[in-house]
């Protein structure tokens, strides 16, 4: 593999004259040297001379605020280079991260700064006003996420192979074909993935240049992620915005693999909160000198945003992150007020980052902490910042902090206070003649939980107050607007909507309560006739499936949270997948029930029972028009994901649904299950949703588990149904290329494993019958009969799986051939 290298590397002066000319043209030359891992010492000889050439061009001086004696203490271009995008997003996937960790002869640090530089001019055109194009800004952030999800990676790697270097990976001995001369020998596939790039954690946790360059990350991300000169630019705001999801994203594996590093939470990290902290201090002690000037208010905003994103996406567990982040906020809190200082519109975006960052901060910090900011955004509603032009942007974030504020709240208790101002935040201004947004429901629905967490101590109070006060206006205006379904008022059903959330607000707090007596219960119950009208009458609005959505949604949390009503709910929900034409939301709520049944205090037998009898009557009205669910793929995915749930085997130290109760009733269906199975071998072939796909393979693999005795008669019906299951398979491999993407792979690829452990002497036929329906040449099929009769020679099943997606690219690649 390193031979074409060293005869390039031979005319290296050549190549380093040419990429001083043409420096575009010469980084697709290192990005095919990025990619050359077989031999990755000596691709990285000749990037190490190649790089500086190609990033030349762009040498000018910008300080990085960073120690002098830092490596990354170096310059920073000012013009454009996107084209520059596929070397460093190529560099980040391998070379940059094994360079930072001292696994190669790179430098890491230019790398990181010109990294940063094509960012910079990315998101340049929102900053200047000059345009609102966020692609290269969303690519440039893409690069930093890879280069933390390689790392992260390369330590799953080396923890995954030291588990279990050697045997085999779990499977059943015995063959499904003879070996083959041309297949890989198992010595060679070892020495294959022991090749693959594995960092230990102690390494990591050693590893300065991570932390340099997050520190880099940050900065600039607190700099070129800042508010545009003009707030009021709308189509500048969506691309800061747009940019910032796509930061937050890259943030997220940056933090957890930083979350055990030692010392990383302490020192450098926290300095621009701290410059920030001043600056809200100094205008809190002279609030008649000081007053936030535009350019503060945008630094400002920026660490509020930045410190938010980064405590939102700390890991559970991270006691020393966390504690570092208490600790920060504790020093910033009393400084805030210096925000009301700000002039509109500034004022309102900054609060709004304010209320960001609370939402982080409280679900950051450990159970039995105090919520963080609580009293100071109630003091501070959107509505009172002076810019009625900002509500769209603020009033969601700031539903959501508080929402998340009040989880935090003692439990037990009822807060009255802060209870009657949710009431009033929620009901004092609405008008069911108004027109209304799809976002006030969603804020009317945050206040409504909110409201329950703070009062759910006292539930008589909270039940009353909502009954006497609330719901006879909300049951009038849904009565009103089922006479008129011309949804004039903007979104569909809000009234309807708004019913089910205040419902769902009156529901127990804390562990499910079975007790018949729950002052919720009664008027639950006397609210029955609007949602069976919900679920069985009124017509829906196919584009937001309401009102059946929010009604669905009730009704599971009423099954999970107030279990007197179980019955009652899982009828319903049955009723209504059995005679809506898209049942997607009922099946839904329906597996959702399942994931979630409190036994006890729900009876595991009785739950079992009533699930079984909601799962039948769903699954056989939908098999009564398999023609229309074979076009709807939300709904095939829905009634897959169901059944896969419900007969999903007890693992190690977790039992299956109601106590594995539920799976063998399920599969004592056995004229259900056939009629599922010969659904599955008609619709995986030619699906196209990754989710229905994953949902078939997923339900087939349960069915066949070896962990327990099946009846005789199950076993029989697999054996049936496996060659025409394997042709589906098989021929759902050859054609849809999301199944050669990891996570979906490796769904087929567990039921080729639990098919060759569970029916071991029926899979060899099953599988040639099923690859001979495949219009692929003989050579490319042999490859997975010889890759499933040697599973047991691998390691681990994620190298085995590795190989299995090695063997669908090829067949893939020879499909595109054929087709061409």
């Amino acid at each position: 593999a390193a031979a074409p290298l060293r005869s390039l590397a031979a005319q290296g002066q050549q190549l380093l004259a040419a990429a001083r000319t043409s420096p575009a043209e010469a980084s697709e030359v290192a990005q095919q040297l990025a990619k050359w891992r077989s031999a990755a010492k000596e691709a990285a000889e000749i990037l190490k001379e190649l790089l500086p050439c190609i990033f030349a061009e762009s040498e000018n001086e910008n300080d990085m605020e960073l120690a002098s004696d830092s490596p990354l203490h170096q310059s920073l271009p000012e013009e454009s280079a996107a084209w520059l995008l596929p070397l460093l997003q190529d560099l980040a996937e391998d070379f940059w991260p094994r360079a930072a960790l001292g696994e190669l002869d790179l430098d890491w640090a230019v790398i990181g700064k010109k990294a940063v530089w094509v960012l910079g001019s990315a998101t340049a055109p929102w900053q200047d006003g000059s345009g609102n194009e966020t692609e290269d800004a969303e690519a440039a952030v893409a690069v930093w996420q890879s280069f933390a999800e390689t790392v992260s990676a390369a330590v799953k790697a080396a923890e995954s192979f030291g588990s279990d270097s050697a045997g085999n990976a779990g499977y059943p001995s015995g063959s499904l074909v003879a070996a083959s001369p041309d297949f890989a020998q198992p010595e060679k596939r070892l020495r294959r993935s022991q090749e693959r790039w594995q960092l230990p954690r102690e390494k990591l946790a050693q590893a300065n240049s991570l932390q340099l360059l997050f520190q880099l990350l940050g900065q600039k991300l607190l700099e070129f992620m800042r508010l545009p000169a003009y707030p009021d630019d709308e189509d500048a705001l969506s691309s800061l915005f747009a940019a910032r999801t796509a930061a937050e994203a890259a943030l997220l594996p940056w933090a957890t693999l930083l979350a055990g590093v030692p010392g990383a939470w302490t020192g450098d990290l926290w300095g621009p909160l701290r410059r920030a902290k001043d600056m809200l201090q100094g205008i809190c002690e002279r609030p008649e000198e000081e007053m936030m000037t535009d350019d503060v208010s945008r630094d400002v905003e920026a660490v509020l945003w930045f410190f938010g994103a980064i405590c939102g996406s700390l890991p559970e567990g991270s006691a020393e992150a966390a504690s570092a982040v208490g600790t920060a906020m504790e020093s910033l809190l009393p400084y805030l007020a210096g925000l009301d200082s700000a002039l509109t519109p500034w004022r309102a975006l900054l609060w709004s980052a304010a209320c960001s960052l609370a939402t982080a901060v409280n679900s950051a910090t450990p159970t039995g902490t105090a919520p963080f900011l609580l009293e100071w955004m109630l003091q501070r509603k959107p509505s009172e910042a002076g810019a009625p032009e900002m509500l769209e942007l603020t009033e969601l974030p700031y539903a959501k902090a508080l929402e998340a504020a009040c989880q935090k709240l003692p439990p037990g208790m009822a807060h009255t206070d802060i209870g009657e101002q949710f009431l009033q935040l929620v009901f004092a201004n609405w008008n069911p003649a108004s027109p209304h947004e799809e976002r006030n429901i969603e804020v009317q629905a945050l206040y409504l939980s909110a409201l329950r967490a703070a009062m759910g101590g006292n539930p008589q109070l909270l039940c009353s107050s909502l009954r006497d006060k609330v719901l006879p206006g909300l049951c009038q205006a849904a009565d009103a607007e089922a006479q008129d379904v011309r949804n004039v008022n903007g979104v569909p059903w809000p009234a309807s909507r708004l019913l089910f959330e205040t419902l769902a607000a009156l529901l127990p707090v804390g562990a499910p309560l079975a007790d018949t007596a729950h002052p919720s219960i009664a008027t639950w119950r006397q609210a029955w006739p609007y949602l069976e009208k919900a679920m069985l009458q009124h017509p829906i609005d196919t584009a937001s499936d309401q009102p059946v959505k929010a009604a669905s949604q009730a009704l599971r949390r009423a099954a999970l949270h107030a279990p007197a009503l179980f019955v009652e709910v899982l009828q319903l929900l049955s009723q209504s997948a059995s005679r809506r034409e898209a049942p997607e939301v009922q099946l839904q709520a329906i597996r959702e029930i399942i994931i979630g049944v409190p036994c006890p205090p729900v009876d595991a037998a009785r739950a079992a029972e009533v699930l079984d009898a909601a799962i039948a009557t769903s699954a056989d009205a939908l098999m009564q028009r398999t023609q229309v669910l074979l076009e709807s793929p939300d709904d095939l995915a829905a009634l897959f994901g169901l059944l896969s749930e419900a007969v999903r085997p007890s693992a190690i130290g977790a039992t299956g649904p109601c106590e594995d109760r539920l799976r063998p009733l399920i599969l004592g269906r056995s004229v259900l299950i056939g009629r599922c199975l010969s659904l599955v071998s008609v619709a995986l072939p030619e699906c196209r949703s990754d989710r229905a796909s994953q949902h078939m393979l997923r339900f087939v693999t349960r069915l066949m588990s070896a962990e327990e005795a099946q009846p005789a008669a199950h076993n029989d019906m697999l054996k049936t149904a496996l060659p025409p299951l394997c042709a589906s398979v098989c021929g759902a491999l050859a054609a849809q290329d999301f199944l050669a993407e990891p996570e979906a792979l490796a769904v087929a690829g567990d039921l080729l494993l639990t098919a060759a452990q569970a029916l071991p002497e029926s899979l060899p036929a099953a599988l040639t019958s099923g690859l001979s329906q495949v219009p692929l040449p003989d050579h490319s099929k042999v490859l997975l009969q010889q890759h499933v009769s040697a599973r047991e020679e691998w390691s681990q099943k994620g190298h085995w799986l590795e190989q299995l997606q090695q063997i669908v690219v090829e067949w893939h690649s020879e499909r595109h051939l054929n087709v061409r």
